[in-house]
């Protein structure tokens, strides 16, 4: 049975509103972990609002989960919850409130990861990058497309432009991903 050592922390950056935010939620005997990171969108009303909606909609997803159930359907039942939540507001305050989600559930020597947006979850193994989800904005598409390298994408103004977030009118367009998980004597190793 696996243990994980888990920490967070969230900084405002160059913003007047940090529009961050994350849980971690952990069983009893530390086999079941689930971490979610929002990241609400600037420029769209609420969005720091948008970004608490989902740490909500995961503690109610964690406080609902069936024992036996898959992970892969408990990060499907945080996507519909968070994107339910947020659209709810949205209606509510006639507002326009997004929010990039990514989350990773493990278990024993099971990890499933779900992101939308442009947040990531990385895997690292010896010391060295593995393997990052690949990010759901209009830059990213420029790198797959070869029109800009991966180093130019962080500065590209189509950056901050996604394809699809939580909130949005068109739905999420969530992405799924199984990770292989290694032992390793490294602290270095591990998912983030």
């Amino acid at each position: 049975m696996s243990s994980w050592e888990v920490a967070a922390s969230s900084h405002i950056g160059g913003r007047n509103e940090n529009q961050d935010d994350y849980a971690l939620h952990q069983n009893e005997d530390g086999a079941e972990l689930l971490v979610v990171v929002a990241d609400g969108m600037g420029g769209h009303k609420g969005s720091a609002a948008a970004a608490r909606k989902i740490v909500d909609a995961a503690r109610e997803v964690w406080s609902r989960r069936a024992p036996g159930a898959s992970l892969k359907e408990g990060l499907e039942a945080l996507v519909y919850q968070s994107h339910s939540m947020v659209r709810a507001m949205n209606e509510a305050d006639d507002g326009d409130a997004q929010s990039t989600l990514v989350a990773l559930w493990l278990r024993d020597d099971e990890a499933v990861s779900v992101h939308v947006g442009d947040s990531r979850v990385l895997q690292y193994g010896d010391g060295q990058l593995i393997e990052r989800t690949t990010d759901h904005s209009l830059a990213q598409l420029h790198v797959l497309a070869g029109k800009i390298s991966e180093e130019e994408m962080a500065s590209h103004p189509d950056q901050s432009r996604l394809i699809t977030s939580i909130g949005s009118a068109e739905g999420p367009d969530p992405e799924y991903k199984t990770c292989l998980l290694y032992t390793s004597p490294s602290p270095r190793d591990g998912l983030l």
